[in-house]
């Protein structure tokens, strides 16, 4: 069904927009040799609930440090929307509750078991960045060359469930109040020491100083517009979870 649903919006023309705008990389979980996908799924899942107890990270550590790591393939490679929509699934394989499916000849698990926000996807790429989550978190990282902004409430609907019509549109719509709020509060175009824009599902990074935010605690005072911030968006790069 999924896949299906993934067909019904992604044809040639849409694969065709997507591969003229900026390159979007989706990120795969390769599971530790040592396990097979389905045992590796499951030990991932104790690994994630145990964190979450602990009070769930922006960035998981447990499950990279037994072995699990991050791929990234990006949607321009994909050469035909059903190769499109087999990459979307093997990104959010999650066996049992899925089939298990192979990318690349070998097994593929759910991309936010390495990284929930996979920021190492532009590693190599210079310059400061964007990263939007789309949950809320206890604790932000700080970074030297990362902004981090969460929503200002808890996000109405689940990311499987797109079959709430009224979820999507107050998720859409609280995504952008806060987006609003964000243009006009944050002075965003101090990110032109980066040369592009790159988007992504949203690595791990250094903990060094910077500044970290919550959406909620802006109260817009200044005046940049999601139109400008459109325009200049060559200038900055941005990540989303």
């Amino acid at each position: 069904m999924y896949r299906r649903a993934l067909l019904e919006v992604i044809d040639d023309r849409a694969l065709a927009t997507l591969h003229a705008g900026p390159e979007l990389r989706v990120a795969i979980t390769r599971p530790p040799g040592w396990l097979g996908a389905r045992t590796g799924f499951a030990v991932a899942g104790l690994a994630d609930a145990l964190e979450h107890v602990l009070g769930p990270p922006v960035h998981p550590q447990l499950a990279p440090w037994l072995g699990f790591r991050a791929e990234y393939a990006t949607v321009r490679a994909c050469r035909t929307p059903e190769a499109l929509a087999d990459l979307v699934l093997a990104s959010s394989c999650t066996p049992p509750l899925t089939p298990l499916l192979m990318q690349g000849g070998k097994p593929s698990l759910d991309g936010g078991i390495a990284d929930n926000v996979p920021v190492a996807a532009l590693a190599e790429a210079p310059g400061a960045t964007l990263v939007l989550l789309a949950r809320r978190y206890g604790r932000l990282p700080a970074h030297s060359q990362r902004v981090y902004a969460q929503p200002s409430a808890d996000v109405p609907v689940a990311s499987w469930d797109y079959t709430n019509p009224a979820g999507l549109q107050a998720a859409y719509d609280l995504g952008r109040r806060d987006g609003e709020i964000f243009a006009r509060r944050m002075d965003v175009f101090q990110f032109r020491s980066s040369s592009m824009m790159q988007c992504a599902r949203a690595g791990s990074g250094s903990r060094s100083p910077a500044r970290t935010t919550s959406l909620s605690a802006w109260n817009g005072q200044h005046g940049h517009d999601l139109d400008r911030i459109a325009r200049e968006n060559g200038k900055m790069r941005m990540l989303i979870e």
